[in-house]
């Protein structure tokens, strides 16, 4: 049977504090890291969807959405490599509240990302066509268009029923085509301001980045007891031996 001798128990509490006191910071050092490294994951995790890898790369969305090649960007225009590398300008903050150390990690908002990630439209003006105001792409990708599209769409699938709707003194199947690939920004579409929408280019939101925090922050508890064991077991497997040895 172990005996614990003590003979002065102002000196063993004081031993006893300080090395608490130390377990506890080299545990908020080491988890603190750990969950930098967490959220660092986002925009990873982000970039290796389906619904990101259709914003880059599916001509048809990008269309819709108004997103320019990147010969044709001008002022205002965004594209998908911007939002991850929004996300992946993680903020952290440290401050002291009650003698508690306290990290915050502050990922971008959705109406900060909204804010950002815009491009601009095309407008017609006198015949010509040329670069219109700036809306935020983000909330049609994230949210959907919610009836918000307020321009005309033009698609290379809806050509054929916009000349249907338009006098053919107007505008021809092979003009329109033809517009289509001169003037298109994205290389699939145009959108022009001031026409009715086109009830052909609804968009459903993805809802990704939304689902994405949510999930991040669901797992975070056990990510962080996992942390905590490996943290226990690689300084000696046993919380006691830990402490004495740290308190020593």
């Amino acid at each position: 049977m172990v005996r614990l001798h003590v003979t002065n128990l102002n000196q063993f509490s004081a031993l006893l504090t300080s090395g608490a006191t130390k377990l506890a910071k080299e545990v908020h050092k080491d988890l603190s890291k750990d969950a930098e490294k967490f959220f660092r994951g986002v925009a990873g995790s982000v970039g290796r969807s389906s619904e990101y890898q259709d914003l880059k790369f599916n001509e048809n969305l990008r269309g819709k959405l108004g997103l320019a090649t990147k010969a044709l960007r001008t002022g205002g225009d965004t594209d998908a490599e911007d939002l991850l590398n929004l996300l992946r300008k993680l903020k952290i903050s440290h401050r002291k509240t009650a003698g508690r150390n306290v990290v915050r990690f502050s990922l971008p908002t959705l109406q900060f990302l909204e804010k950002k990630l815009t491009h601009r439209f095309t407008k017609v003006d006198k015949g010509s066509i040329k670069s219109g105001p700036t809306h935020s792409w983000f909330r049609w990708w994230e949210f959907g268009d919610r009836g918000e599209i307020t321009s005309l769409i033009i698609l290379r699938q809806t050509i054929a029923k916009l000349v249907s709707r338009t006098s053919k003194r107007k505008k021809s199947k092979t003009a329109l085509l033809q517009i289509l690939k001169e003037r298109s920004r994205s290389g699939s579409a145009i959108q022009i301001t001031n026409r009715s929408p086109d009830h052909n280019s609804s968009i459903a939101g993805t809802h990704r980045i939304g689902t994405t925090y949510s999930n991040f922050a669901r797992i975070f508890p056990a990510r962080m007891g996992k942390s905590l064991k490996r943290f226990v077991q690689k300084n000696g497997g046993r919380a006691e031996r830990l402490f004495a040895r740290r308190s020593g």
